[in-house]
């Protein structure tokens, strides 16, 4: 009996080793590059204003009397292969270098998109000009071109993955500058910052429009639009599009509920038009492994052939592992036969698990687990009473049947996401950039219609809304923008 303790003891020792090293194996892997290396080619997109009045006056700096026109609209990925090439090319969101929305402004304030010029802001009074290359605007993409005239070299190349290097659940982390502007009135003067790095998990994997997208719960504003979402090994898997509050063709996006376009949607975009990017697959082949075991161990193992694999990256990476967990699983089955036999011989001798099962009983659950029960959640996920609900309801048009609850009492209808919360799409040109807007007074308990549009908002008698003016209307009442089959209706309760 002894003999047996003290040999089931030993084979304690050599499974624990063992698994260890299984666990070495198939974790020890070197991230194909951190957050900090994919910062240094995330930067900021920016629009120079026309040189006139009245922005000259809006954008004068009182204390020094400098203006500056050169305003930050978003975020953008430098694309290349090798950090030694020269960067040509940069990709970010559509609707950060869409200045279409000029036209919907005052007229002494309207202006012309080629009146317009873009940037891409390095540092502090470092601009270098770009243009739009190539776009994409169902998919909300733009590839910018760097001016030849201002060549750009050092940049860490940004590694792209496909569908298999996410999934539903897995932590990302996006990267972009949220000082950037979400709505003309927002608009400063362009101060260089530090990119921010908010982090959430994938909540949703779905398509919008055709576009497969990712949703995610991490706290995204409007500024990083066009930046990279990256999974925890720094691979980029989305470029993020529409923000806070935002809605895209029917698609509500609440608080903490942010969309971005998957990464191969950009990289095939990037294939069609012969632009050369890194893809997941060839960095991971030349990761350099961070300890020497690690090397040994790829070293080791057998030819891997990415390509024609069609598993989940990293490939490399996922192949060894599974070949360390393989033997290892083999190694613990036949130290478990072991094991049993040799307990089994003795004619009185305890069960096998009756031994650990005595020495080491099961820990209790840990006081965080005992300290977050089941409805601590309720108060974050109760919905509102139904009473309290105020927004709009689509009667015809583009979102009948759908009802869009108001966010602070306001919504704004429109085709610009980085002004509106109901969004038509890029393609429903007689949308305004920024339409109507509606407030609900919780004092009168009615709603004020605000048209800023260029064709037009009506009620249901037909009589069009006159620009700037508050129309107050009570619940239930109709209303409809441009096309008389766009219908919505004004509903509380």
């Amino acid at each position: 009996m002894k003999e047996n303790r003290s040999l089931l003891f030993k084979m304690i020792i050599i499974t624990t080793l063992l698994l260890l090293v299984i666990s070495v194996g198939t974790t020890a892997h070197a991230r194909v590059m951190s957050t900090d290396d994919v910062a240094k080619s995330v930067v900021q997109i920016a629009i120079e204003l026309p040189d006139r009045e009245p922005f000259r006056t809006m954008f004068r700096d009182p204390a020094t009397g400098e203006v500056n026109l050169k305003l930050t609209m978003g975020t953008g990925m430098m694309i290349v292969t090798d950090e030694d090439e020269e960067f040509r090319y940069c990709a970010t969101a559509w609707h950060v270098v869409d200045t279409s929305w000029g036209q919907d402004l005052p007229a002494d304030m309207r202006f012309r998109s080629d009146e317009i010029n873009l940037y891409i802001l390095r540092a502090r009074d470092d601009y270098v000009p770009v243009r739009v290359y190539q776009e994409l605007r169902t998919s909300d993409i733009a590839i910018l071109e760097i001016d030849p005239a201002h060549r750009l070299y050092g940049y860490v190349p940004l590694v792209f993955g496909d569908e298999s290097a996410f999934a539903r659940g897995d932590r990302v982390t996006a990267i972009g500058y949220p000082a950037a502007a979400e709505t003309f009135s927002d608009l400063t003067i362009a101060q260089f910052t530090d990119s921010t790095t908010p982090q959430g998990s994938i909540t949703r994997l779905t398509t919008v429009d055709g576009v497969p997208v990712i949703q995610t719960d991490a706290n995204i504003t409007g500024g990083h639009s066009g930046g990279p979402i990256i999974n925890e090994d720094g691979i980029i898997i989305g470029m993020t599009a529409w923000g806070v509050g935002t809605q895209l063709n029917g698609f509500e996006i609440r608080d903490n509920i942010e969309y971005a376009v998957q990464a191969q949607e950009l990289t095939n975009f990037l294939r069609s038009r012969n632009i050369p990017f890194l893809e997941a697959d060839a960095a991971i082949d030349e990761a350099p492994e961070p300890a020497e075991e690690a090397v040994e161990t790829v070293d080791e193992e057998p030819e891997v052939e990415p390509v024609e694999e069609e598993i989940a990256a990293p490939v490399a990476e996922q192949n060894g592992g599974q070949t360390m967990l393989f033997i290892g699983i083999g190694a613990a089955v036949l130290l478990a036969v072991i094991l049993a036999v040799v307990l089994t011989r003795g004619k009185k001798a305890a069960p096998a698990a009756a031994v650990p099962r005595a020495a080491t009983p099961p820990p209790p659950p840990p006081p965080s687990t005992q300290a977050k029960p089941t409805s601590a959640a309720a108060p974050v996920t109760k919905a509102k009473p139904a009473g309290l609900m105020v927004g709009i309801k689509g009667i015809s048009g583009q979102f009948a049947g759908q009802t869009i609850e108001m966010t602070g009492n306001q919504l704004i209808i429109g085709r610009d996401p980085r002004m509106a919360q109901l969004v038509y799409p890029q393609s429903k040109d007689d949308i305004s950039r920024k339409h109507v807007t509606i407030r609900f007074d919780e004092k009168t308990q009615k709603f004020i219609l605000e048209d800023s549009s260029s064709n037009g908002t009506f009620l249901s008698s037909n009589e069009k809304l006159e620009p700037g003016k508050p129309y107050y209307l009570n619940p239930g009442d109709r209303f409809y923008v441009a096309d008389s089959k766009e219908v919505f209706e004004l509903v509380k309760g």
